[in-house]
C-alpha cells in the first residue's frame, strides 16, 4: 500500500471514529491542558479531536475494557507560531491503573507503527533513561526526529499514567529543540491538571 492511500484510509477511519457517539468525551477533554495553563505567551489551540479510545485497536484486552467503559481519547494541538513550537496533548481514561501503566509500556511501539502507516519517517529514535516525573505510576520519555515537508522536526515525548489515566505530551519544533527540562515542566502541569480534575469529580 502506498503512502498516499495509507493516509487516506487513516483519515477516513479518524472521521468515522470522531463521529461515533461518545458519552464521556467531556470528561476526557476536561483533562487536557489549555493554552493559558502553559508557561510563556503566544500559545493557541490549533486543533482538537475526540474519538473512541478503542477505535484503532482491535483484539486488545486493554482497549476491550476501555470500550466497555465507553472511554474517549482526547487530543489537543497547541502551537506557538512565533517560536515554531508545538505541543500535542493527549489523555485516555482506562479501566484501571494497571491498564494505563501497560499502555505506557507500549507507547513507543504504537508511535512508530502509527507514523509508519501514514508514511512519516521516524529518525534518531532513542529512549530517555530517567524521567523524574513524580505522582505518576510509570513514566517514559523518547526523543526522535520526523521527516516532514517543512523539514526535520525534533520531538520529545513523555508518557505516563496518573492512576487510571494514560497521558502523553509531545513537544516539537522545526527550529531549536526543546530542552528535556522544559518538556518535563509541561508534563508536570498535565499531571497536576489530571490530579485536580479527578479530585473535583470525586468530591
Amino acid at each position: 500500500m502506498n503512502k498516499t492511500l495509507a493516509r487516506i484510509r487513516t483519515a477516513f477511519k479518524v472521521v468515522v471514529a470522531e463521529q461515533s457517539y461518545q458519552p464521556n468525551n467531556e470528561i476526557s477533554t476536561s483533562l487536557l491542558l489549555s493554552p493559558d495553563e502553559l508557561p510563556g505567551n503566544g500559545w493557541t489551540t490549533s486543533g482538537q479531536r475526540e474519538m473512541s479510545a478503542h477505535a484503532f485497536k482491535k483484539n486488545n484486552p486493554i482497549m476491550d475494557r476501555a470500550k466497555t467503559m465507553k472511554s474517549t481519547t482526547s487530543r489537543r494541538l497547541i502551537e506557538n507560531p512565533s517560536q515554531s513550537r508545538s505541543i500535542i496533548d493527549e489523555v485516555t481514561p482506562l479501566a484501571s491503573a494497571t491498564d494505563a501503566a501497560s499502555w505506557v509500556s507500549s507507547a513507543d511501539q504504537r508511535l512508530k507503527s502509527n507514523l509508519s502507516k501514514v508514511g512519516i519517517d521516524v529518525n534518531d529514535f532513542r529512549e530517555i533513561q530517567e524521567v523524574p516525573l513524580a505522582s505518576v505510576g510509570v513514566a517514559r520519555g523518547f526523543e526522535y526526529t520526523l521527516t516532514l515537508k517543512k523539514g526535520p522536526k525534533a520531538s520529545t515525548l513523555v508518557v505516563a499514567n496518573v492512576d487510571d489515566v494514560y497521558m502523553s505530551v509531545t513537544c516539537g519544533s522545526f527550529d531549536e529543540p526543546w530542552t528535556f527540562d522544559d518538556v518535563l515542566n509541561i508534563a508536570r502541569v498535565q499531571v497536576m491538571k489530571i490530579r485536580n480534575m479527578k479530585g473535583k469529580s470525586s468530591d
